[in-house]
């Protein structure tokens, strides 16, 4: 009987579908399963040997509808796993982290991939009776759980140190850093939209958000420094997604000229609407930790656009601005010296900003996503 991986990710998307496509490259033979909630990525350009089962979707628009979502499809993997031969190996993606509590995970075949390590998220909300109760119960969990992964694959040293808290010292090689890599687009595929004509912004100088404006995204900020750059009409601040906190954007930037908000484009559009920007801006959702580097972020620096980051100096993207000098990063009382520090950059200064950019990006490319199959070896 053909070997059977199955993948577990409720929120899928091209870093998933580049992770599956490279096993099922690696192991043609192989029966492959992927179980998601949503999966962003045009799955029709999967391999033949891969075959998708659907469960509840991820609802994102406040922390307790993220639980009671993860609970969902919690129950709905559980119902799965039961079901499956003792043969079967498990990849489990961090959405949702209560994969940890499966019956029986500690006896199973697996590996994972952590993007926010649960329950030290935890730590940045008010403490009380549950939440302490829950965070000595999952630790407790993680302790018996994790050590009996084959790997456990993370996306950059801060998170591997703070995943092996929960590992015995002979376990600590099992950690592995793969870094993410940016979502690549056929250039020949792209609609050629001029967003700058569309949007009448030729000649400006232009900070973009592209993504989700939920309501634990910290964007207020971004409106804040569009208000300290009105009187430069030369800049202007771009906002392009959806959720539930894009009304309260409007609302903080009425009265302003300078800043323009637009639904989602179309995946075929991204390298043109990235290609406006002249920052890139990037934050974390206030549940992740330092150690979380949003998808985005490499995106952005495949276009060539360097990155205002609004973060503290302990994250990890604040890591990667210093290492490769690609933009800049500050905290929320920072917001004045940040400003002061965009309008000081030269044309020259900001080139060179943009060709380190494109050059850190080379180092994150899909070719990462055939470190997971090289690594755990499940086609030998």
């Amino acid at each position: 009987m053909a070997k059977k991986i199955v993948f577990v990710n409720q929120t899928a998307n091209y870093l998933f579908a580049d992770i599956i496509t490279a096993f099922a490259h690696k192991m043609p033979d192989a029966r492959i399963e992927a179980w998601y909630g949503s999966f962003d990525y045009d799955t029709s350009q999967l391999p033949q040997n891969i075959s998708l089962q659907k469960g509840p979707v991820y609802d994102r628009s406040s922390f307790a509808k993220r639980f009671r979502s993860w609970f969902r499809f919690y129950m709905w993997m559980r119902g799965k796993v039961r079901s499956e031969v003792a043969d079967t190996k498990f990849f489990f993606v961090s959405n949702p982290p209560l994969f940890v509590f499966l019956p029986r995970l500690h006896k199973m075949q697996f590996a994972c991939l952590i993007y926010d390590l649960y329950p030290d998220v935890l730590s940045g909300f008010r403490k009380n009776t549950v939440t302490s109760t829950m965070v000595k119960r999952w630790a407790k969990r993680n302790r018996k759980v994790l050590p009996a992964a084959q790997k456990i694959f993370t996306l950059g040293t801060g998170l591997k140190t703070a995943i092996e808290q929960y590992l015995l010292a002979s376990d600590k090689d099992k950690v592995q850093v793969v870094p993410i890599w940016n979502k690549q687009t056929d250039k020949h595929n792209t609609s050629g939209r001029d967003f700058r004509k569309e949007w009448e912004l030729q000649d400006k100088k232009i900070i973009l958000y592209s993504g989700n404006i939920g309501l634990t995204h910290p964007l207020e900020y971004i409106v804040e420094i569009a208000k300290k750059l009105a009187s430069h009409t030369d800049w202007a601040v771009v906002v392009v997604g959806n959720d539930n906190k894009k009304v309260k954007l409007k609302d903080l930037s009425a009265g302003l000229t300078n800043i323009q908000f637009h639904p989602p484009v179309p995946f075929e559009d991204l390298s043109q609407l990235l290609s406006i920007a002249t920052w890139g801006y990037v934050t974390l959702d206030t549940s992740a930790t330092n150690n979380s580097v949003p998808s985005k972020t490499y995106n952005l620096l495949a276009e060539g656009i360097p990155l205002l980051a609004m973060v503290n100096s302990a994250s990890e993207i604040a890591s990667l601005i210093d290492t490769h000098n690609v933009g800049l990063y500050f905290k929320e009382n920072e917001l004045n010296e940040v400003v002061t520090k965009l309008l000081a950059i030269t044309e020259e200064q900001h080139l060179q900003l943009q060709q380190n950019a494109a050059s850190c990006a080379t180092n994150f490319t899909k070719e990462l996503a055939n470190n997971f199959a090289h690594s755990l070896q499940w086609h030998v």
